[in-house]
């Protein structure tokens, strides 16, 4: 569970922020207001928008983009710019800048792309483009659009088919489409490759379809959509999308064998700053310790993850004039230069050995060399005395191995002088 707990941090970490998300509404009410009050002489906007692409699906990620937003126009305005000498979609596209004058909270950026009108807003937010629209004649071609290319043309568009499909597919693979689209969209951005955003999301759909994945762990999946894609995608993201399978094969292979500091880096090269480390192993990179161990690398012990059996830890202190007492139940910090005891509980049966770690962090403890993790076993009371030396934050771990593995293990966090 520790890489499935971590994917659905980096989910949360790409997710826009509820700030984001009211600056995106609240930039297209206000274009849309600004349309409204110019065609229809009526601030009232909200039955001539529909919002389409990545926050009309709701798969945007961080930092904020373009939102894309179709606008329903009056249709004499179709008339006018389809009997339009040159290029009408163009000057429908011009005549719409109408809308905003100059003293509009944008900055020089009004500008016709394509089949859109992009107001763009200052400052480091987002951007609305403009679809102008008309209900076409038959309901399934959905809108009549301009095309500004290739000396103009009027075409026919249906974002809602595609709206409806992701919020079913979603539903069915019990909210795990909209991840993936999102993580594979962080890979693009991590990793360089240019695929759209639009085959990505056919893609992850068409998984989905194929795949029944509701059950499946987050990390399961993205493995299995990646490996879909190497045979799905277009021959000029082969390369890209191979790495990406190889990456996460080691990284399956690394977390099954308990190596989870290991096995987040693989995933960190593809996905990375936003998939997260825990915060020790975040610690462990702010203080490394030349004397650190690891069971299975310094212990040859193979870690059983399969193994059932459990470990707990229990701690009690000595300080405010208690003899002994729980550290959680302490009302004050944990202070320097106090005794504390660390006991092991577990429902391994004899024979076993026992073995403890302590590690600290903190600048105190660095700055002497004294930073520690050296793994030691027990001396046979399933005990372990330490004295708080050192302002920083510590992690205890206990380990039990049986038949050459380790088959049960256990962490405490001991903050010291600190919150």
């Amino acid at each position: 569970m520790i890489i499935e707990e971590r994917f659905e941090k980096f989910y949360k970490n790409i997710v826009p922020t509820e700030a984001q998300l009211n600056d995106a509404i609240g930039k297209c009410n206000t274009t849309c207001s600004r349309l409204a009050k110019h065609y229809y002489d009526t601030e009232k906007y909200n039955d001539l928008k529909l919002v389409f692409g990545s926050y009309g699906k709701n798969i945007g990620v961080r930092p904020p983009r373009d939102v894309d937003v179709l606008f329903l126009m009056p249709y004499e305005k179709l008339d006018q710019f389809k009997k339009y000498e040159g290029n009408g979609p163009s000057a429908l596209l011009q005549d719409m800048k109408k809308a905003f004058p100059k003293d509009f909270t944008v900055n020089d950026k009004l500008r016709a792309w394509g089949k859109v009108l992009v107001v763009q807003f200052a400052g480091a937010s987002h951007n609305i483009e403009v679809l102008p629209a008309w209900y076409a004649d038959r309901e399934e071609d959905g809108f009549i659009i301009p095309n500004t290319e290739n000396g103009g043309s009027w075409e026919c568009y249906n974002p809602v088919p595609e709206i409806e499909k992701v919020d079913r597919l979603d539903a069915e693979s019990n909210e795990k489409l909209r991840k993936l689209i999102r993580f594979a969209k962080k890979w693009t951005e991590t990793c360089s490759v240019k695929i759209s955003s639009y085959e990505l999301e056919t893609l992850a759909c068409s998984f989905v379809e194929a795949n029944n994945i509701a059950k499946a762990k987050l990390a399961d999946s993205i493995f299995a959509l990646f490996a879909y894609m190497e045979s799905a995608a277009g021959a000029e993201h082969q390369s890209a999308i191979s790495t990406a399978v190889k990456r996460m094969n080691k990284a399956h292979e690394l977390a099954a064998k308990g190596h989870y500091k290991k096995a987040t880096r693989k995933w960190k090269q593809i996905f990375g700053v936003d998939f997260p480390l825990s915060s020790i192993e975040k610690l462990a990179e702010d203080f490394p310790a030349a004397r650190e161990q690891f069971i299975d690398r310094d212990f040859s012990y193979e870690i059983d993850t399969a193994s059932t059996y459990t470990v707990t830890i229990e701690t009690m202190v000595e300080q405010d004039g208690f003899r002994r007492s729980p550290l959680q139940m302490l009302k004050n910090l944990l202070r320097k230069y106090k005794k504390i005891e660390f006991f092991a509980r577990t429902d391994v049966p004899a024979p076993y050995t026992m073995y403890w770690k302590v590690r600290n962090f903190g600048k105190e403890a660095f700055d002497i060399g004294q930073l520690r993790g050296e793994i030691v076993p027990d001396e046979g009371y399933g005990k372990k005395e330490e004295r708080t030396r050192y302002r920083g934050e510590h992690f205890v771990e206990c380990f039990i191995v049986k038949d050459k593995k380790c088959v049960a293990r256990a962490g405490v966090h001991v903050p010291i002088g600190m919150n």
